[in-house]
């Protein structure tokens, strides 16, 4: 009976240690609003490997407002047929990811100009 309680709890965190998690809101524009709110994919109740697996997904409405949340990998591919985001659509669209909290905004601009400004100080500060 021993044995069968500690594989259950093993299988249980399996389980909990692969979920995903995202980013989640609705109407957001910037980090602030949403970057504490994260949300545990939770599984369907008939799971399908390959269709119903969690993805996080991203939507821009053309008013600029921006949904992020949990969705399925089914969901993510039908929608990203008409309105896959690129770097000439970026209102009306979507985009899905499988990484934790991949559906937030690119930091690599942020980084980019934090690394620029830093070295801009550390030049001046040497004069």
């Amino acid at each position: 009976m021993a044995t069968l309680l500690y594989i259950l709890s093993f299988l249980s965190i399996c389980v909990f240690a692969s979920a995903l998690d995202c980013y989640e809101c609705q109407k957001c524009k910037s980090y602030a609003q949403y970057g504490l709110r994260s949300e545990t994919c939770s599984p369907p109740l008939l799971a399908v490997p390959g269709f119903t697996d969690a993805r996080c997904y991203k939507e821009i409405n053309d008013n600029g407002e921006v949904f992020r949340g949990c969705t399925s990998v089914t969901k993510c591919t039908a929608r990203e047929v008409v309105q896959k985001c690129s770097e000439t659509k970026t209102t009306n669209c979507y985009i899905c990811c499988d990484k934790p909290n991949c559906n937030s905004a690119p930091f690599t601009t942020v980084s980019m100009a934090t690394l620029i400004l830093s070295s801009a100080f550390a030049v001046v500060r040497l004069l």
